[in-house]
């Protein structure tokens, strides 16, 4: 619920910060102070900086997709549209991490009809958010817009797999040192991204305000060190798939508050669509929870 509430204000404080700030250059002021906060935290408690050199391009990758691409997609997305439909579209990450853990992580997934109407009916609520856009035309902006943030769903799934992948079995890396040096490269990424496609922004003509500095400290602090701190220890402790799942209050905060913001209601198709994939997170997590619950019961039983 922690990270729900954390992850589900973002949205809107993502909408405050491209408003005035360009968007991969705003993504980028995100991840720089988070990297400057994570610093201050680490040292002050003490956690590694590092992982061995053997394994820092495996780590650097899993940034890629856990931070710097979704981030880049997430912060250009919410130009075009609502905060709210973003929470909605950022609620699939779990159909995305267990259609890809079920490909790499044979072991730790297993496949079900409950799982399999899940997904269904997952992507059919991800069709009907679609279908009006699609109506619209395929080049229009808020189709654009919403394309983007599922390919932000879809580089989560990803890159949660890989951290995954990183965090547990042999390689076993420590989560700290994973985490801060998945802030760099993810930094490195969307600055270099903003230099090449925004060209070297004109601060003294960016009208910073005190609404902005808010948001951006709340989305470094609280969206990014809080919540990816937490976020980590869960999927090494829990796996990919089910901590995917923690965010499914995420779409209800991001409504609320966009609400409260901005004063958007979502339409009907939005709607529908979002009780569809709430409804395919569901049926994928029970499934997954009652086979946990199978495998840890004593041998008497």
């Amino acid at each position: 619920m922690i990270l729900a509430c954390f992850w589900g204000g973002s949205f809107v404080a993502i909408k405050i910060v491209v408003t005035v700030i360009p968007s991969i250059l705003g993504a980028a002021c995100r991840l720089g102070l988070a990297l400057i906060l994570l610093t201050i935290v680490y040292k002050l408690f003490k956690k590694p900086l590092t992982v061995p050199r053997l394994y820092l391009k495996k780590v650097w990758l899993a940034g890629f997709f856990m931070q710097g691409l979704p981030f880049a997609l997430l912060f250009w997305g919410e130009q075009y549209i609502s905060p709210g439909l973003a929470g909605i579209l950022n609620g699939t990450v779990p159909l995305w991490t267990f259609l890809i853990s079920f490909f790499v992580l044979r072991h730790d997934e297993k496949f079900s009809v409950q799982k399999c109407i899940g997904i269904v009916a997952g992507f059919l609520g991800i069709f009907i958010i679609f279908y009006p856009k699609i109506s619209l035309g395929l080049f229009e902006q808020s189709f654009m817009g919403t394309v983007a943030i599922l390919g932000m769903a879809v580089s989560y799934g990803i890159g949660g797999v890989l951290n995954r992948l990183t965090l547990s079995g042999a390689q076993k890396l420590n989560r700290y040192g994973s985490l801060y040096q998945q802030h760099i490269s993810s930094f490195l990424f969307l600055l270099i991204c903003s230099l090449v496609l925004e060209g070297f922004p004109d601060v003294y003509g960016l009208t910073w305000t005190w609404a902005v500095g808010a948001a951006l400290f709340y989305l470094s602090f609280f969206s990014n060190v809080l919540a990816w701190m937490i976020y980590f220890y869960l999927i090494e402790t829990w796996g990919a798939v089910r901590t995917s799942s923690v965010t499914y209050a995420a779409p209800v905060m991001a409504l609320l508050t966009d609400f409260l913001f901005f004063k958007n209601i979502p339409n009907f198709s939005e709607i529908l669509g979002a009780f569809a994939i709430f409804l395919g997170i569901i049926l994928i997590q029970f499934s997954f929870t009652f086979r946990r619950k199978q495998i840890t019961l004593p041998p008497s039983v």
